[in-house]
């Protein structure tokens, strides 16, 4: 082995002794350094893209939510009642998913009416203790501030629209509108401060939901400060979402049970929704990235491994006198064949270095500057995200080396065929 190497490190991979390398080893390098590019960015841009889809939508339907039921003649629906963040439901929470954030929501439908127009909306607020850093990372104009306050329970009323709602009302920060809230057969307005704008590139949530101050819809609703319509768990990790979600409904059913056959008749049935079920058209299509990537990898290793071959040949064609000149001083096949496996895993390798620092430049410098833009209405996010892990540099590196060294070995085995007596008169 050590003969081997020798002989390989001393061999120039010219086409003559001393010249500079062939065009098949730059061809080779390059195509290697490239392809690793490739691949590390394909997995950067679809891991950074994926988990930004994933917290954006994460920051307005929170990841598992919990709605009261109430009976009806169809069975159950969901109740017009309020639900109170008690001890006994924040108890079964702290049991199956202990490290998530709980907050109590509070959602109303309403109707933004100005003089020239109108718009839908469903408003949103929550308890003071809410985490109101997505809000403020959204922010566009107006006072940042207003967030801090906005769920305040003895807040001034307010609000905070979408720029895309706040431009089809012509109203900016500071104006006042009228907003109509329909409790049952009864109608009820108020007339709250817009103190801000917000934009998410999101228009499905931009165009649907704004934010209100906790003490108007406290009034409308006549809800307390741990009361709303709607408990919110966030910070759960996305793997075992699915799992959460079924042992707390399963939780919960029997907490309701337990408690009806007490004759505790006012226990409320819970329903336990999950976001990859409020958003199963958006998580359907983020999946559909992951085949995309298998597709490009495969093709990207199918190139490399095509180019390494073809330029072994090369290299062993260029070099059969030295085969027959090895094999005359008595070399085994086996011998020549690792100086030419380890020829070319060095092509490999200096393209994997390359490939890596062309890969952690792009990704170190698009984290930073977000130079690299994207088309917002298409694809939700005004710059490409970039997510490269140590881990997933290891992976990759790891199963590139291993992959390339097992395809030299077939073109390597010609070497066994070729007799010294017809390599030594070789041109």
């Amino acid at each position: 082995m050590r003969l081997a190497i020798e002989i390989a490190r001393r061999l120039s991979l010219g086409n003559n002794a001393g010249s500079k390398k062939s065009l098949a080893v730059k061809v080779a390098t390059v195509s290697v350094a490239i392809s690793i590019a490739v691949m590390l960015l394909t997995l950067a841009v679809t891991s950074g893209f994926q988990s930004a889809i994933k917290n954006k939508i994460a920051g307005f339907e929170a990841q598992i939510t919990l709605t009261p039921l109430e009976s009806s003649e169809y069975g159950y629906r969901m109740s017009t009642e309020g639900i109170e963040l008690n001890e006994a439901i924040n108890s079964i929470i702290r049991q199956v998913a202990p490290e998530a954030e709980v907050s109590v929501a509070l959602r109303f439908e309403a109707m933004l009416k100005t003089p020239d127009n109108f718009s839908a909306i469903q408003l949103r607020s929550y308890a003071p203790d809410h985490d109101t850093s997505f809000l403020q990372s959204m922010i566009t104009s107006g006072n940042p501030e207003a967030v801090d306050s906005l769920f305040m329970a003895d807040g001034d009323p307010m609000l905070i629209l979408s720029e895309e709602v706040a431009s089809e009302l012509q109203l900016k920060p500071g104006d006042k509108v009228n907003t109509v809230f329909f409790d049952g057969n009864k109608i009820k307005v108020r007339n709250p401060q817009v103190a801000a704008t917000y934009n998410s590139h999101f228009s499905t949530y931009d165009r649907n939901i704004a934010y209100a101050s906790k003490s108007m819809l406290d009034g409308i609703a006549l809800t307390s400060l741990n009361e709303g319509n709607a408990i919110e768990l966030r910070n759960i990790d996305f793997n075992s979402l699915t799992d959460k979600t079924l042992e707390l409904q399963s939780a919960f059913d029997q907490y309701y049970l337990q408690q009806r056959s007490l004759g505790n008749e006012e226990t409320e049935l819970l329903s336990v929704s999950s976001i990859i079920e409020t958003a199963a058209h958006y998580f359907n299509w983020l999946a559909l990235l992951d085949t995309n990537v298998v597709v490009m990898i495969v093709l990207m290793a199918l190139i490399t491994l095509f180019t390494l071959v073809a330029t072994l040949f090369i290299i062993i064609l260029e070099r059969t006198r030295l085969i027959g000149l090895l094999k005359t001083l008595g070399s085994p096949n086996r011998l020549i064949r690792h100086v030419f496996i380890f020829l070319i895993g060095r092509i490999a390798l200096i393209g994997l270095v390359v490939g890596n620092i062309i890969t952690i430049g792009i990704v170190a410098v698009q984290s930073a500057t977000h130079i690299i833009p994207l088309n917002p209405e298409s694809y939700f996010l005004n710059y490409v995200p970039m997510n490269l892990s140590v881990v997933t540099l290891i992976i990759v590196n790891a199963a590139a080396i291993v992959v390339i060294l097992a395809a030299m070995l077939l073109p390597s085995l010609i070497i066994g065929r070729i007799s010294p007596a017809q390599t030594v008169r070789y041109e």
